[in-house]
């Protein structure tokens, strides 16, 4: 009987099972990406469907905006300046944005804004503290540490605050800001004035009016006129007290005319004091 004989494989033929692992090594990652983009459209759109289904639930909606802090600046400004409406998706709201839109209103200072769930807008607002209530041209402006003019004010209600006039430039309008060696100048007038609260009240100083050789201060109800130059305000004041009180003891008061303190050391006044009362002469008696 013949033996069958057995086909001898070609050493140089390549294995085919190991051509087809290789085949699909290759296209492993191609059909990765397919499988994570199918994943994404399927997952982006069940995201689609539920923020388009939040944006429905009642309790997603804003119920409340509550603004604490205010003082001067009135609500309806805020609300508009939020824009945002009752019954609006809170999703939809950016709590920094907010409060970047609240912080351009003049009157402001500082902002903050936070969301109290369920639906409720919760509005921080500090108001800026007023240095002085500056003239400019024919309107009043109240300026702010930073000299900027962030809000229009009238003399006779701002009397806790220092009224500078003649210093503003009639152009400058809401908003815009006084120079910074002028600033400098109003800032230490004021903290001396503020010191010297006690025994001269805000009421008593009618205006501070600037010109060239520097500040002269308004006092009482006759307007007398105080030089107190551009600085040393602080040594310049409390020597104002103690004229005050000589003048006080010796019941001058209503006699000065003018005090000129822009000196050192010393100061000058005007007014109809009473001078020096003669001396009687003796008569010599008869011998």
């Amino acid at each position: 009987m013949t033996k069958s004989r057995k086909k001898k494989r070609n050493k140089y033929q390549e294995n085919r099972i190991r051509v087809l692992k290789q085949k699909i090594r290759r296209s492993l990652p191609i059909l990765a990406i397919f499988v994570g983009f199918c994943l994404i459209l399927l997952l982006s759109a069940g995201l689609s469907r539920l923020y388009y289904a939040l944006q429905d639930a009642p309790w997603l909606k804003v119920e409340e905006i509550e603004i604490a802090g205010l003082k001067k600046v009135e609500r309806t400004q805020v609300l508009d300046t939020i824009g945002v409406s009752r019954g609006e998706c809170i999703l939809n709201l950016r709590m920094g944005l907010i409060a970047e839109r609240i912080k351009k209103i003049p009157a402001i200072k500082s902002a903050s804004v936070r969301l109290d769930m369920p639906g409720r807008i919760v509005v921080e607002i500090v108001e800026k503290e007023p240095l002085a209530l500056m003239k400019g041209g024919e309107s009043y402006f109240l300026i702010d540490e930073n000299g900027t003019l962030f809000e229009r004010g009238l003399p006779e209600s701002s009397r806790n605050v220092p009224i500078i006039t003649g210093m503003c430039n009639p152009r400058l309008k809401e908003g815009d800001a006084i120079p910074g060696h002028n600033l400098s100048r109003v800032k230490e007038l004021v903290s001396a004035l503020n010191e010297s609260r006690s025994w001269l009240p805000p009421s008593s100083v009618g205006e501070c009016k600037w010109s060239l050789s520097g500040f002269t201060l308004i006092l009482g109800e006759r307007g007398v006129p105080v030089e107190v130059g551009q600085d040393g305000f602080f040594r310049k004041i409390a020597r104002l007290k103690q004229i005050i009180a000589t003048l006080d003891e010796r019941r001058w008061t209503e006699l000065v005319t003018s005090i000129d303190l822009d000196y050192s050391g010393k100061a000058y006044l005007g007014g109809n004091f009473p001078g020096p009362k003669p001396v009687a002469a003796q008569g010599k008696q008869a011998s």
